[in-house]
Formats: C-alpha cells, structure tokens, sequence
C-alpha cells in the first residue's frame, strides 16, 4: 500500500512527513522538522533517513514524493527540489508538486482547526519588503483549500488592504501591521510537511503526474532570479537505499 514521503524547506524551517497506508487501510503518518536557519543542506536527508527509520520502511518502499514548490526561499526550495527529485528519478517514483503557500493554508487549518468556508490569505516573507500572498478559501478537513487568485508578490501595505475582506492571516507576520487589521484572525505560522500529506494522497491517486525531471519551482520575483532556472538535480542523493 501507498507510501508518501513529503518535503517542505521554503522558509527557514525544513519538515519531512510521511504517510503509510497498511493492507487494512490503517493510515499512519510522521513528521519531524528542523527550526535552525540555514541548515537544511545538512539536515534534509538526516531528517528523511530518521523518518523512514521510525516508520520501519526502506527508500525502496517509498510509493511516491511531495515536494513544496514555492513560493519561498530560493536557497531552500532549490535543496528540497534537488532531493525531491534525486529520490524520484533513483526510485521510479512519482514526484508531486504542491504549492508552498496552500501548503501555509493547509498547516494554519490544520494547527488551529479553522472551518470549511473560512477565507484566508497565507503570506511568506519575501525579503526586500516584499511578500509572496495567497488567497484561499478553506475546505472540508483533508481536502485542499480553493485558491481564490493567482500567487502574488506584495508589499506590506498591499497585503494588509488585500486582507480586509479576509477572515484570518497566516504566515511570516510579524513585520505587517496587523494591528489595522481587526476583526481579522492573524498569526504566525510557518508551512509543515504534515499538512502536505492529504493532498499528496490525493494526487497520487488521481494519478497523471509529471515528469519528475520536469518539475519546476515557482518563484514570483521576476524571470532574471526566478523562472528561468533548469530543474535540479542530485544523483547523490538517490544512491542511497
């Protein structure tokens, strides 16, 4: 039965979750995450190696691989898509995109049990006084939030007029002047791997992936930095079994 590693290194925290679904049905999951900036070079495969040895499972069982695709940091994104797809492409497996900010929405529902039909915008702090901004509208529980519009790149003020009509703010918060927001639900949140795996196993069922090779990161910060990069590669990091 299915087995789905997922990974999420866009802000400066690195999760890995894992889903195991038995013979029986049973559904078993794991998640560990690393808080220390700027490590997950060094600690990406030391987190999956840990995980699988607490589920009892081998790289060779794995089913198929989750990997947040951004917006986010660019340095962490490149790391999590170089093992991604080291794993997949050594493996034969399916690789799953899934974008970092439903991820956000997805952990902030999941953290904090907000309802189905609740609208929230999920923002990462995009540096030179900029954010990546989502704007969602939530699900039932284990299923994905509705994205309302395309991603996008604001500024502080742009976020906070945008959040008005909103009913919570999730994400790297702590700069935006959320005081002008009231009545409006904020807090600070960064996206876990965890709250990748429903979706993860959803994907993977309705089958019709990408390539694995062909995967690519969403980056919001113009062609020159962002979009035009080749997809990542680490054959290292399928060697192992």
């Amino acid at each position: 039965m299915p087995a789905i590693l997922a990974i999420e290194t866009s802000t400066a925290a690195c999760s890995v979750a894992l889903r195991h679904i038995s013979d029986t049905g049973e559904v078993r999951d794991w998640w560990l995450q690393s808080d220390q900036p700027r490590t997950h070079s060094a600690i990406l495969l030391q987190l999956i190696e840990q995980l699988l040895e607490q589920a009892q499972l081998a790289r060779t069982q794995l089913s198929a691989v989750a990997i947040s695709t951004g917006p986010g940091s660019f340095t962490g994104l490149r790391i999590g898509l170089a093992v991604a797809q080291g794993l997949a492409v050594g493996l034969a497996l399916p690789l799953l995109p899934i974008d970092s900010l439903e991820v956000l929405a997805s952990t902030a529902q999941q953290q904090r049990s907000l309802p189905a039909g609740e609208t929230l915008v999920a923002v990462t702090d995009a540096r030179m006084q900029q954010f990546n901004f989502g704007h969602f509208t939530l699900a039932q529980a284990q299923q994905r939030p509705i994205r309302d519009a395309p991603l996008q790149l604001c500024g502080g003020d742009q976020v906070v007029e945008q959040c008005c009509a909103a009913q919570t703010l999730a994400g790297e918060i702590s700069s935006l002047q959320c005081g002008d927001l009231h009545p409006v639900n904020c807090f600070e949140i960064l996206p876990r791997a965890d709250a990748m795996l429903a979706t993860a196993q959803q994907l993977f069922t309705a089958g019709g992936w990408p390539a694995a090779s062909k995967v690519e990161l969403i980056y919001l910060r113009g062609s020159e930095a962002w979009q035009k990069h080749q997809p990542i590669m680490s054959p290292s990091s399928s060697s192992q079994t």
